[in-house]
């Protein structure tokens, strides 16, 4: 059994990583290649000819390579716990002569300071972060505001790969399957105010 001096000197705040592609062009014609590569020929026309869909996936390549060189990895660290409690209590309640508008306002800036303490990678403050969000999907808003919210406030625990545990089985290793997990799913926090335990939402995409 450990003791406590070797617990603590263990003890490490969760952290997470979320990827988003900034170049939203490249994205779009990603996809519009994904849907001509389904019904693009895989024989050429003629004797020398490429085939369509060799072409195209030659493009996809291309365009892959370019997004990767677009995408950023926004690092998230938890708050040690006092300091998110504090922060937690911060959230925007609304008053009863507040209409909806204004308290949609208040509860954006509470997520963007969320983001912005939450994040060390890169450094930015509330008002970069809502900056940021005018160049974000409606769907990147969400996965990184939730993420924030994912690794302050939601059960952390042990990971598990199913193509990890598939790699190990075809080479005789041996993986074991993940317990299951108690952390409820509190749903998509950046299209609702007053997030709970207990509120699951969802945001569409912009």
């Amino acid at each position: 059994m450990l003791t406590i001096e070797e617990i603590l000197g263990l003890a490490e705040l969760p952290e997470e990583s979320v990827p988003l592609c900034l170049r939203g062009t490249l994205v779009a014609e990603f996809e519009r290649l994904e849907q001509e590569l389904r019904d693009a020929p895989t024989q050429a026309a003629s004797l020398g000819d490429i085939p369509a869909a060799t072409e195209i996936a030659r493009r996809m390549d291309a365009l892959r390579e370019d997004m990767k060189a677009s995408t950023v990895n926004f690092r998230l660290r938890a708050r040690p716990a006092r300091e998110w409690s504090d922060f937690f209590g911060t959230q925007p309640e609304r008053a009863a002569d507040q209409d909806d508008q204004a308290f949609s306002d208040a509860w954006h800036l509470w997520l963007c300071q969320m983001v912005a303490t939450t994040c060390y990678e890169p450094v930015m403050t509330a008002g970069q972060v809502d900056q940021l969000v005018g160049k974000l999907s409606g769907n990147q808003w969400q996965r990184l505001s939730d993420a924030a919210w994912a690794v302050n406030a939601q059960q952390q625990s042990v990971p598990f790969s199913a193509a990890a545990s598939a790699v190990l089985r075809a080479t005789g290793g041996k993986s074991k399957q993940p317990e299951q997990s108690a952390s409820p799913d509190h749903g998509s926090l950046a299209g609702n105010p007053e997030p709970s335990p207990n509120t699951s939402t969802t945001m569409t995409d912009a």
